[in-house]
């Protein structure tokens, strides 16, 4: 059976209300792809868009994350791309009014993955916010499908190319917001949003004084970006490059991929990283965050204040990262550059973490 043929078979069962039809066909999409010919896909997954459009929140969420799936296997997404996201801004606005309409009427809502708790809060839910909301049950099965409905646009928002398209960028960002605290994945989703993709990077080496004009993208946090610059940088002085010793392959290999996320060992700090205006740039936080300096995003390289480690080396495992190397900045010009730069605060000058800088 082809996937468009699955997809219909899908579409029966929700239109029906066959459960038990729609988990047996849900099962064979994914036997369906598996045996597809990769020109078979993309129309399945234009059939699925009007399935996942119609489709109750709490019916078809497994079929969103299976959409995704899908998606992320084609060249181009943008058949399903608008009502994932679509689907997912609804299902994460209506959780956060779930969240707080219970709040008020009940006290805390229970866990949006303790799923033994699904009918107990539809019996005590409904009923309490029957005339103080539109649709209690859509609100309710918003609480305990957001996830389901998040997923799919988190994972296809590590391809470089979706985050380009996304649509309704502002009412995305909007709704994770809301649920960042409640959701993983509405926290994870908010930062990948604010990920940069072909962004120029100025690295200055206040040691030595050297600089260097960068490219970067699909980094999702500073620990990835500081490793990837050692990764660049440390290499022959006589070349140019900066002294010491470069990173193991193995962290090379976390943070940029394919190798495993957390090293044996972790990973551990070649630099301490500050902006121009002398604040420490954490690692907890995003390249998105630097400041600029007349229009340049710029990082100043200063020894270790003290030793640091961390586990991961990238918080998305699917995303692929840009750190590269456009040229050597001639001395006159990096020395013209880290002369507007202040020296390093001290610790503590911006709110960060254990692991900084």
């Amino acid at each position: 059976m082809s996937p468009v043929e699955v997809v219909d078979k899908i579409a029966a069962a929700i239109a029906a209300g066959q459960e038990s039809d729609y988990r047996t066909a849900l099962q064979e999409l994914a036997a369906a792809v598996g045996d597809a010919q990769a020109a078979d896909l993309p129309p399945a997954l234009a059939r699925l868009e009007p399935v996942l459009a119609g489709a109750a929140l709490g019916a078809a969420a497994d079929l969103a994350r299976a959409a995704g799936g899908l998606a992320w296997l084609v060249e181009d997404p943008s058949a399903v791309l608008g009502v994932l996201v679509e689907r997912a801004c609804d299902a994460l606005e209506l959780a956060a009014a779930f969240r707080d309409t219970h709040r008020e009427l009940l006290g805390e809502p229970p866990a949006h993955d303790d799923f033994g708790a699904v009918q107990r809060t539809l019996r005590t839910f409904i009923p309490a916010a029957e005339g103080r909301v539109e649709d209690p049950l859509a609100l309710a099965q918003a609480w305990f499908t957001g996830s389901g409905w998040a997923q799919p646009v988190l994972l296809l928002a590590q391809r470089a190319d979706v985050r380009a398209a996304l649509p309704q960028l502002g009412r995305l960002l909007s709704a994770v917001e809301k649920t960042r605290d409640d959701f993983d994945i509405a926290h994870l989703l908010h930062e990948l949003l604010f990920v940069l993709d072909d962004a120029p990077l100025l690295v200055l080496h206040r040691e030595t004084g050297r600089g260097y004009r960068m490219t970067i993208g699909g980094l999702g946090d500073n620990f990835q970006l500081h490793m990837l610059l050692a990764a660049r940088l440390i290499g022959d002085p006589e070349e140019g490059w900066l002294p010491g010793t470069p990173p193991e392959p193995e962290m090379i290999a976390a943070a940029e991929g394919p190798g495993p996320m957390e090293p044996p060992g972790g990973l551990r700090a070649m630099f301490n990283l500050v902006d121009p205006y002398g604040d420490w740039i954490w690692n907890e936080g995003r390249p998105a965050d630097i400041p600029l300096l007349d229009g340049a995003r710029v990082v100043i390289l200063d020894p270790p204040v003290y030793p640091r480690r961390w586990r991961a080396g990238r918080a998305y495992p699917l995303m692929t990262p840009t750190c590269r190397v456009d040229a050597q900045l001639p001395a006159q010009e990096a020395a013209a550059w880290l002369a507007r730069a202040r020296p390093a605060g001290p610790r503590g000058r911006r709110a960060g973490g254990d692991d900084a800088g």
